[in-house]
């Protein structure tokens, strides 16, 4: 089953900001993990529920999304050299 991915504004915004300073070869990255999200939500492990987070190959981000229904939000894209208290803060702001 394929599902619909939607993206949240916030994570709209940090990814453009990583396009548009990682090029090109982090866009064709990111979406391979975004076709693995569309057919495989659940291979990310769960972050804090309800969060999955993604790790985006040779870089030190991450996507997290939750899924509903037959949808994924992606709610974030970040850095997971964050401490994970400040990931959670920015989690817990947009749920």
């Amino acid at each position: 089953m394929e599902f619909d991915v939607e993206f949240l504004l916030g994570a709209e915004i940090e990814f453009l900001d990583l396009y548009s300073r990682r090029g090109d070869a982090f866009y064709f990255v990111f979406d391979n993990c975004l076709e693995q999200i569309r057919h495989f939500p659940n291979s990310a492990p769960i972050y804090s529920h309800p969060f999955h987070s993604l790790l985006i190959p040779k870089t030190p981000f991450g996507i997290f999304h939750a899924i509903e229904g037959k949808r994924v939000f992606v709610h974030a894209v970040l850095d997971l050299r964050m401490s994970p208290e400040r990931i959670a803060e920015s989690l817990k702001s947009r749920s």
